[in-house]
């Protein structure tokens, strides 16, 4: 492991201890810094704020249970992974959750959820049978489906198994997803679209 990523890693670290002391309004980058060793500058060295670094938290924390997450061809996996990660960090979920910027919480969700979204399309769906705009399309609208069930199972206290959710979601997903680019496709071939 690199020097950066160490560094990275022991400021995550104590964000992680500061956020099971304090609420988020109350931690600031220098007692992120103190805690970890470091120094103010350090911390701007490798984030942009503690929004940059929440991000990177997350991400790290998912890649230690599922290390190839990025080629992982298993959406489903993928967002078990995410969900047990959210069940294991509740206290924090909800203590970010209630103090984040929720502009901030949304466009984070989205990009993550339509990139899950886009890749499951991917794996699926014949590059051909759909341009990059179709692709896209597709990914926000079930996207932001698949955001408003997380928000709620996060809501009513995560109490649902996430393999439970995630099996129920897959029931209907992939059926849904083939017949959007069907239709698109048709739709494309007509000159409708």
């Amino acid at each position: 492991m690199s020097k950066a990523d160490l560094t990275k890693r022991a400021l995550s670290e104590a964000f992680s201890e500061l956020l099971k002391e304090k609420p988020f309004e109350q931690i600031t980058v220098t007692d992120i810094a103190r805690k970890a060793g470091l120094n103010r500058q350090t911390f701007y060295y490798h984030f942009r704020d503690l929004y940059d670094l929440i991000a990177f938290s997350v991400k790290r924390r998912i890649h230690a249970i599922l290390p190839d997450m990025e080629s992982t061809q298993d959406w489903e996996l993928y967002l078990v992974t995410v969900l047990n990660v959210l069940r294991e960090e509740r206290d924090s979920v909800y203590k970010l959750g209630h103090s984040l910027d929720q502009g901030y919480v949304k466009r984070f969700m989205r990009k993550h959820v339509s990139d899950l979204v886009g890749s499951f399309i991917m794996q699926t769906q014949p590059e051909e049978r759909l341009t990059e705009q179709d692709r896209r399309l597709i990914a926000q609208f079930f996207g932001a489906g698949l955001i408003d069930i997380l928000d709620s199972w996060v809501d009513e206290g995560m109490l649902e198994p996430p393999e439970h959710l995630v099996r129920r979601l897959s029931l209907f997903l992939a059926d849904s997803i083939e017949i959007a680019v069907r239709q698109l496709a048709e739709a494309r071939s007509t000159s409708l679209c």
